[in-house]
C-alpha cells in the first residue's frame, strides 16, 4: 500500500512537471512582441498577430487586473481602434448602465461632438471616464468616427445603474412605459416610490426594500414575458433591473454562494445586444478581467466547481459558440490606483515559476495566444502562476489559465490613474 502511495505521489508530481515545462515552453514559443500601448501608433503592423488569433470571432472581450489600471487601458484603447478600423468592429460595450447606454445613447445626436464627449463622461463608469489614460478613446477618437461612414457606437451591459441619465430619466420614462398597461399598475404603483433607491450611488439600503422591489419586478416580468405587444428593449430592462435588486438582496444577506446574479445578466444583455440591438455586428466588451473570465469559478471563492462569472455564462450559451475571443492582461512589476476613489491594491511579485517570468525580458508588451495550446494539447489542462485579476488585483493565482481566456496580453510596468476631468 505505501509503494502504491509513492508511486502515485511520484507519479502525479512527474505529471504536474511535465505539464507545467509543457506550457512555458509553449508560452516561450509563442509569445509575440507588440511595440506600443499608445492609443496614437496608427502602424498596426505589430497587432495582427492578435488580430490572426482572434480570427473570425464577432465578440472580444478585453479584460483588466483591476479597475485603476491606467497601463492595461493604454492598450485597450489603442485595441479598440485596431478592432474598429482593420477588423470590422463596430460596437463598443462597456461594463455599464445598460440602460443608459442604450437608451441614452440612442437618443443624443451624433453629430455634436461636445455631447458625445459629455455623456460618455456622466455615463460610462467613473473608473474609466476620469482616468486620463481613457481621455484619447473616450473624448477624441469616439465622436471622430461619426463624420465617417464607419462610427464606433456605445452601448452598455451592466445592471447596475450608475449612469447620469438614469438618474434623471428612468424613473419617470419607466412611469410612462407602465401605463400603457394597465393589468401592470397593482406593482408598478408599489415600484415607484422605489426605484430612486435602484440608482447609483444611493443603493438600497433596507433588506424590506429590496425584497419589495424583487416581488413586484418579478410579477412584473412574468406578466410581460409573452407579451408581443411590449416593446423589447423595455423587456429586457425590466430583466436588467430585477437582477440588479436581485443582486442587492444577495448581498444584503451575505448570502455568497449566489452572487451570480449580475454576471448572469450582463451574459443575457449581451446575448439581447448581439441578437436584437446588433444582429450580425462585431462588438468589442470592455470589462474587468473577472467578468469576462470562464472556468474560474466565483469571485469570492476560486475553488467551487460553480461558474458564476460572465464569461461562463457565455460560453454555455450555444448561441455564442466560436463567436467569443477574451484577453486577459498581467504585468510584471507597477501599481495601480482608482481615478474616483482612494484605492491602491499592493501588487504581488511574479511568481518564480508563474507566466510574467516565462516572457522574454527585453519585450516592454506581449501577446500569448492559447487557442493554439488548447488545440495542439487538449487532454493537458495545467495549472499555472499568473497574476489575471480574477480573484484579487495582482494576485500570482494557481489556475488553468490556457482554459480561462483565449489570449493574454502582456504589460511589464503597471502603473494607476490620474484623475482627468473632460477636456
Amino acid at each position: 500500500m505505501l509503494k502504491l502511495f509513492l508511486f502515485t505521489a511520484f507519479f502525479c508530481c512527474w505529471l504536474t512537471g511535465f505539464g507545467q515545462q509543457l506550457v512555458k515552453q509553449y508560452v516561450k514559443d509563442n509569445t509575440v512582441s507588440i511595440n506600443s500601448i499608445d492609443p496614437d501608433a496608427a502602424d498596426f503592423t505589430d497587432l495582427e498577430a492578435i488580430g490572426n488569433a482572434i480570427g473570425n470571432a464577432s465578440i472580444v472581450m478585453l479584460g483588466e487586473q483591476n479597475h485603476g489600471d491606467a497601463a492595461s487601458f493604454l492598450a485597450k484603447s489603442r485595441l479598440v481602434k485596431y478592432l474598429h478600423e482593420k477588423k470590422g468592429f463596430t460596437v463598443l460595450a462597456f461594463e455599464s448602465d445598460f440602460y443608459c447606454l442604450n437608451e441614452g445613447w440612442d437618443k443624443l445626436d451624433k453629430t455634436n461632438k461636445p455631447s458625445i464627449d459629455s455623456f460618455i463622461y456622466k455615463n460610462v463608469y467613473p473608473v474609466w471616464t476620469l482616468c486620463y489614460t481613457c481621455n484619447n478613446l473616450f473624448y477624441s477618437y469616439i465622436a471622430s468616427t461619426f463624420k465617417t461612414s464607419n462610427p464606433l457606437h456605445i452601448s452598455g451591459i451592466d445592471c447596475q445603474m450608475y449612469g447620469n441619465y438614469s438618474s434623471s430619466e428612468f424613473t419617470k420614462q419607466f412611469a410612462a412605459f407602465i401605463k400603457n398597461y394597465p393589468e401592470l399598475l397593482p406593482d408598478a404603483e408599489a415600484v415607484l416610490p422605489l426605484l430612486d433607491s435602484v440608482i447609483v450611488p444611493n443603493f438600497i439600503k433596507a433588506k424590506e426594500t429590496a425584497a419589495k422591489l424583487v416581488r413586484h419586478l418579478n410579477n412584473i416580468n412574468s406578466t410581460i414575458a409573452n407579451k408581443t405587444d411590449v416593446d423589447v428593449f423595455w423587456k429586457q430592462v425590466i430583466k436588467s433591473l430585477l437582477a440588479e435588486v436581485t443582486d442587492v438582496q444577495v448581498w444584503q444577506n451575505k448570502d455568497t454562494a449566489n452572487y451570480f446574479y449580475r454576471d448572469m445578466q450582463m451574459a443575457d444583455n449581451l446575448d439581447w445586444l448581439c441578437r436584437v440591438k446588433y444582429p450580425g455586428q462585431k462588438i468589442i466588451v470592455w470589462a474587468h478581467s473577472a467578468h469576462i473570465s470562464k472556468n474560474s469559478g466565483s469571485t469570492f471563492n476560486p475553488a467551487t466547481t460553480k461558474n458564476l462569472m460572465m464569461g461562463s455564462f457565455i460560453d454555455q450559451n450555444p448561441f455564442f459558440k466560436d463567436k467569443v475571443y477574451r484577453i486577459g492582461f498581467t504585468s510584471y512589476r507597477g501599481y495601480a490606483s482608482w481615478a474616483n476613489k482612494n484605492l491602491q491594491p499592493t501588487m504581488q511579485k511574479p511568481h518564480k515559476q508563474g507566466f510574467e517570468n516565462w516572457i522574454d525580458k527585453s519585450l516592454d508588451f506581449a501577446f500569448t495566444d492559447f487557442t493554439k495550446y488548447r488545440s495542439t494539447h487538449p487532454e493537458v489542462k495545467q495549472p499555472f502562476y499568473m497574476k489575471g485579476g480574477i480573484y484579487g488585483s495582482h494576485i500570482n493565482e494557481f489556475r488553468v489559465w490556457t482554459d480561462i481566456f483565449e489570449g493574454i496580453f502582456f504589460i511589464r510596468n503597471m502603473y494607476g490613474c490620474t484623475p482627468a476631468s473632460l477636456r
